[in-house]
C-alpha cells in the first residue's frame, strides 16, 4: 500500500498530472448531468427507473458530503475535489428530489393516469 501511495505523489507532484487528473475527475459529473436532465425531463419510462432507486441517491448524496467533508482540510490542494464532490452531492439531490417532485403523467384524451 505505501508503494501505491509514493507512486501516487509521485504522479500528483507534477503540475501537469494533477491538471489531467484533476479534469478527468471533474467531467465524469458534467458527464452525468444529461442523466439528472433525463430524469427530470425525458421520458416516463427513464424515470421510473431511477424512481425505484430512490433510496439509493439519498444514500449516494450522504456518500458525496462525507467524501466532501474528508476533503475539506485540503483547502486550496483539494479545490478541484472539493468542487467535484460538491457537483456530485447536488446532482444526486436533484435526482432525489425528482423522484418526489416529478409525477405521473395523464393521458389528455382521457384524463386518466396513463401506465
Amino acid at each position: 500500500m505505501e508503494a501505491l501511495i509514493q507512486f501516487a505523489e509521485r504522479i500528483m507532484a507534477d503540475s501537469l498530472y494533477a491538471m489531467i487528473l484533476g479534469l478527468v475527475a471533474a467531467i465524469a459529473p458534467l458527464y452525468f448531468l444529461k442523466t439528472v436532465y433525463a430524469v427530470w425531463f425525458g421520458t416516463y419510462e427513464v424515470f421510473i427507473g431511477f424512481k425505484s432507486q430512490r433510496s439509493t441517491w439519498l444514500v449516494l448524496g450522504l456518500i458525496d458530503g462525507v467524501a466532501l467533508f474528508t476533503l475539506l482540510p485540503a483547502r486550496e490542494s483539494g479545490l478541484v475535489m472539493q468542487i467535484v464532490m460538491i457537483m456530485w452531492m447536488i446532482e444526486m439531490f436533484l435526482i432525489y428530489a425528482a423522484t418526489f417532485v416529478r409525477k405521473e403523467p395523464i393521458d389528455e384524451k382521457e384524463g386518466e393516469v396513463s401506465s
